[in-house]
């Protein structure tokens, strides 16, 4: 003998279709939509705002006083690269100096022409 199978009723749909035709959505859904949106555009918006205000925190806060210093250092680099120009011509003195001296040091050695 085999086994009969029945036949299952068919499933009865949980909610009845003509129901969004007929009448609509229902009122939440426009409200759920609406804050969605809202939720939404407020993010596209207020994200750059947020990225420059969290830039403006990690730089810190320029006073017055940091300005001055700024100034300040800037003038002593300005002099200091000035000075390189006067160390770069000393050296080169100095340089002409000691082939001066070098020169007159082997002349003084070589023997004289003719003096033997």
């Amino acid at each position: 003998m085999m086994p009969q199978l029945q036949e299952l009723p068919p499933a009865e749909a949980p909610v009845d279709p003509t129901v969004f035709i007929n009448s609509g959505p229902p009122p939440w859904i426009e409200t759920i939509a609406t804050l969605g949106l809202m939720v939404f555009v407020g993010a596209v918006l207020v994200y750059p705002l947020v990225r420059a205000w969290a830039r403006r925190l990690e730089r810190g806060v320029v006073t017055d006083e940091l300005m001055d210093e700024l100034v300040q250092l800037r003038e002593r680099v300005a002099e200091l690269e000035g000075q390189g120009h006067r160390m770069v011509e000393l050296e080169e003195r100095v340089d002409f100096a000691e082939r001066l001296l070098t020169e007159a040091r082997e002349t003084a050695r070589l023997p004289r022409e003719g003096g033997g």
